[in-house]
């Protein structure tokens, strides 16, 4: 089937190809939802790459002159493709005055005049709520003017304020050919904004709902992960990479392309050792690179750290084989979080080692349990399958048991490796604690180690 390209960012993704030509798309959603800006970006990006010629019929709603005020901040936006690719004509007059058949006249003329490849119609359901009182009525005309949007071989978007309630109540619903609906949460603090396509005939396209943003740039969707491991191949690999700090815990050293999982309470060491971690897999190959996310503590700080404890990254920084993000979990979104990390990548993931530092730090900013554990279970798939090799942290409140991680959210079964640190309490002080609670595909000791931190020597390891 042949496709008009959105050329927003993801939407080829979520639709399978695009928006199939010569349909009629119901771009639907409440005010302020992103309805305008996605069907104009649709247009501007189809005339300045490939020339592609839309109408813009504007009804009540907006006027033509302040849709264009609007339209200037955004990169997708070019004044000179107005009245050359991009047509802005006011039909407001026709349906305040009940003018059905000379609309109809009117839209087929503009039509006969510029041939365009694109109508859109802002807002669709200001004109059947104005020149309508019945549904039958409004269900023959919009049957109407779609067939003669079909016989110019037109894609047309049809832009409202629907609810999902409308799509029972209007009769553009049962006519048309697509449902593509735009929402924003009502959060007090901030508000997010997810898209959705509820019918797209002929296509097969992503169900369920896919955060997106308004930037600059214009929309930007960041997909959900869904990771196909019935179609991917697995190969276990049995390489490990040495840690000669851990000896005691890991005799022969990690194992690449596997998740790791360090937990521990707060200041027990689960940074440091993350980083010790991939110093040593970087020196394990000079082919190796990592990707390190933070979500607790800035860069610099990290690598002062390291620089104190004798880890020495810096040099893979300045070869860019090292590269630290830091992120607020405050306004993190999981799904850009997974776009995001995705993005620094390239195709040679068996390379690749990602650190997370840590997961629990974005976990309440969710307020969803169960997507933030879906999410996890999808980017750890994801990363597996594409021979990555990841570290996590992850942070529990019990400063002195040796617990389970998360149980309600059993984050220990999404890693194949688990280092658990704690604290024990000997004469008056604090000590740190390490143990290997599993590692698959390598030998572990049972033995439970004293954990030192010890500045200008870095990380040691004795018998408890």
């Amino acid at each position: 089937m042949e496709r008009i390209k959105s050329y927003i960012p993801g939407f080829e993704e979520l639709s399978k190809g695009g928006i199939p030509k010569n349909s009629n798309i119901i771009v639907g959603g409440a005010p302020g939802s992103g309805k305008t800006t996605f069907s104009l970006q649709i247009a501007f990006e189809n005339a300045k790459r490939e020339e592609k010629k839309t109408i813009v019929f504007t009804t009540v709603s907006e006027p033509p002159f302040k849709m264009i005020q609007f339209l200037n901040d955004f990169a997708f936006f070019d004044r000179s493709l107005l009245n050359t690719y991009v047509f802005v004509k006011d039909i407001s007059t026709f349906i305040q005055n009940g003018q059905k058949e000379e609309l109809l006249e009117f839209i087929q003329k503009s039509i006969q005049e510029i041939r365009p490849d694109i109508v859109i119609i802002d807002s669709f359901k200001s004109l059947s709520e104005v020149l309508f009182d019945s549904f039958s009525d409004s269900k023959k005309y919009i049957f109407k003017l779609t067939a003669m949007l079909s016989v110019w071989q037109i894609t047309s978007l049809f832009v409202g304020e629907y609810i999902l309630e409308d799509v029972e109540r209007f009769a553009e619903f049962s006519i048309t050919d697509g449902i593509i609906y735009l929402k924003g949460t009502n959060e007090p603090t901030l508000q997010k904004y997810y898209i959705q396509i509820l019918k797209l005939r002929g296509s097969d396209f992503l169900k369920g709902e896919q955060h997106f943003e308004i930037t600059p740039e214009g929309i930007v969707i960041y997909l959900r992960l869904r990771p196909d491991v019935e179609r991917m191949a697995y190969e276990i690999v049995k390489e490990h990479f040495e840690v000669p700090e851990l000896l005691p815990i890991l005799p022969n050293g990690m194992r690449k392309q596997t998740a790791t999982v360090i937990s521990g309470p707060t200041g027990s060491g689960k940074t440091i050792l993350m980083l010790k971690l991939i110093e040593r897999y970087l020196l394990a190959d000079g082919r190796h690179r990592a990707l390190f996310m933070a979500f607790e503590e800035f860069p610099e700080l990290l690598m002062e750290y390291a620089k104190r404890l004798d880890i020495g990254i810096e040099k893979f920084v300045e070869q860019k084989r090292l590269k630290f993000l830091f992120l607020s979990p405050v306004e993190l979104d999981i799904d850009k979080l997974g776009y995001r990390i995705q993005k620094e990548l390239d195709d040679r993931l068996d390379e690749y080692a990602i650190a997370i530092d840590s997961v629990s730090s974005f976990r309440y900013a969710q307020r969803d349990d169960i997507r933030y554990r879906e999410f996890l279970w999808s980017l750890m798939q994801q990363l597996k399958y594409g021979g990555a090799t990841m570290f996590f942290t992850y942070e529990v409140e019990n400063l002195f048991k040796l617990e389970n991680l998360a149980p309600d959210m059993k984050i220990s079964l999404i890693a194949d490796n688990a280092i658990a640190l704690r604290y024990k309490e000997e004469e008056g002080r604090l000590q740190k604690i390490v143990a290997a609670v599993k590692a698959r595909g390598s030998v572990i000791s049972d033995r439970i180690y004293r954990f030192d931190i010890i500045d200008g020597q870095g990380i040691k390891i004795q018998i408890d």
